[in-house]
């Protein structure tokens, strides 16, 4: 594409688009090398920069890809049940979103929720649900694939346990499946 004349800035931001898009958080480090290589395009152009493109297209064209938004929540899933568990003693069942994201404790209320708003961040339609009853919240977020849902607002929520490592969406404990004992809490968009 370069050969033929393209314009260096608009390879450099198709390659940052497809590696925040397609690659995302599958690995973080392609939009890094993405982004350094449309800074070296528009401070040094051509032909210096064709080193920089054919580093981040080869780079991004390697890297694992989130096939869909589904893999996209489990990656984060994954990331939220790595946190440490915490139960706060105070009077609030929630802790603070940034702690959470600099690795402080936090209890399924916390989880859920910073896993719902980050949901929520990407354009995927999500929740959280809660129960008296189990004491206990878990994520939701629309999606189509199989596993256990909950009815809400017209919507199939797909599950997603927080607290228990290695659990993927649409798995939930049997004994904790009666969507009546679960009220949802959405978040504006």
């Amino acid at each position: 594409m370069l050969e033929s004349g393209e314009d260096p800035m608009y390879i450099a931001r198709r390659v940052t688009r497809f590696a925040a898009e397609d690659v995302g958080l599958a690995d973080p480090r392609a939009l890094e090398l993405s982004v350094a290589a449309f800074q070296a395009c528009h401070l040094i152009g051509m032909p210096e920069c064709s080193v920089h493109l054919t580093e981040a297209v080869i780079y991004n064209a390697l890297a694992p890809t989130c096939s869909d938004e589904t893999d996209l929540a489990q990656k984060l899933l994954q990331w939220m049940q790595d946190c440490g568990y915490e139960r706060e003693q105070n009077n609030s069942d929630f802790a603070s979103l940034p702690s959470i994201l600099l690795g402080g404790g936090s209890d399924c209320d916390s989880r859920s929720m910073m896993l719902a708003v980050l949901l929520r961040a990407m354009n995927m339609d999500s929740c959280i649900f809660i129960s008296a009853t189990y004491s206990h919240a878990v994520a939701g977020f629309v999606s189509s694939h199989p596993g256990h849902s909950f009815p809400a607002e017209g919507k199939n929520y797909l599950m997603g346990e927080t607290t228990a490592k290695g659990l993927t969406w649409g798995k939930i404990a049997e004994e904790m499946d009666d969507p009546g004992q679960w009220m949802a809490v959405s978040f504006p968009h």
